[in-house]
């Protein structure tokens, strides 16, 4: 029996304020949760000759804390699983790096608490707490993402394909200085015989592979190939990166001022555009170079 092939899919969310008010609560409850968690691994390690508590023991704890904190009643036992399986994972990070810097004085030997705004995501480990589907809305077809204790429905952008079972899902708050924004990301299990790369892959998605190609990668242009096709740098790249520059220098000067929400927004949004000009070469050359098109 071969081991199933998973790939991912992202969707930028748009709650209403109900929705929004949802997410920032499970996210600073979860928050707590986290906290909690490396304060008893930190006690468990220090009084017990450095033994590190198993998952096993800390998803105890986590019930325990579930079941003395009325207000932790709203989320999902689930997440609070695995918020406290990324505790755990930080802590055995945190002490393997402290092994290998054993002389270096300054190297940090606990994670750090996280404060407030600090903690930006939370997952659903099971697909049984939330539902990713496609609805038709006066004859155009809509992605909507329903999820466990959410009041309502979420409306979701990207009508990529989904070709097999959804599994896991994340949720991700992303501080735009003035506004949050909302994206979720889900692991999905694709079906038997099928992986990316391969044939019935690609057949499946309508995609057909070229016959390779020599690529060569240089300072004049980003991308020749063998084939004489030419990739330069974007023009409005280097103007970007300027405007970015500018606009960082401007939030650093205006950190404690009143201006300083909007300086944020603005270098944020300005990264941003950046890295999808980065991302968009990228996905050209490729696609080019894989299957012959943009």
């Amino acid at each position: 029996m071969t081991d199933s092939m998973y790939t991912a899919v992202k969707l930028c969310l748009h709650p209403n304020r109900a929705q929004q008010e949802f997410f920032d609560t499970m996210i600073e409850d979860l928050r707590y949760v986290y906290n909690a968690c490396l304060y008893y691994l930190k006690h468990v390690f220090v009084h017990q000759n450095g033994r590190i508590c198993s998952g096993f023991e800390l998803n105890r704890f986590c019930g325990e804390l579930w079941r003395r904190n009325m207000w932790l009643h709203a989320i999902y036992n689930n997440s609070m699983f695995e918020t406290a399986a990324r505790a755990r994972q930080a802590f055995q990070k945190c002490r393997e790096n402290a092994k290998k810097r054993r002389r270096d004085t300054g190297c940090r030997q606990y994670p750090r608490y996280r404060g407030l705004g600090q903690f930006t995501s939370f997952g659903y480990l099971s697909n049984r707490a939330f539902r990713i589907y496609d609805a038709d809305d006066h004859g155009k077809k809509k992605r909507y993402v329903e999820m466990g204790k959410m009041p309502g429905r979420v409306r979701a952008r990207n009508m990529q394909d989904i070709i097999g079972t959804p599994k896991t899902l994340r949720i991700h708050r992303k501080d735009y200085g003035t506004h949050f924004r909302y994206y979720c990301s889900s692991s999905i299990e694709l079906p038997e015989g099928y992986e990316e790369g391969s044939m019935e892959f690609e057949e499946l998605l309508g995609m057909k592979k070229r016959e390779p190609i020599g690529i060569d990668l240089g300072l004049g242009h980003v991308a020749y190939f063998s084939d004489g096709t030419v990739f330069d740098n974007p023009r409005t790249y280097a103007r970007e990166i300027d405007e970015f520059r500018r606009l960082s220098e401007k939030y650093s000067r205006s950190i404690g001022t009143p201006g300083e929400k909007k300086a944020r927004s603005k270098l944020v949004h300005k990264y941003e555009r950046t890295q999808n000009i980065k991302t968009e070469l990228r996905n050209r050359i490729v696609n080019t170079a894989v299957y012959g098109h943009d």
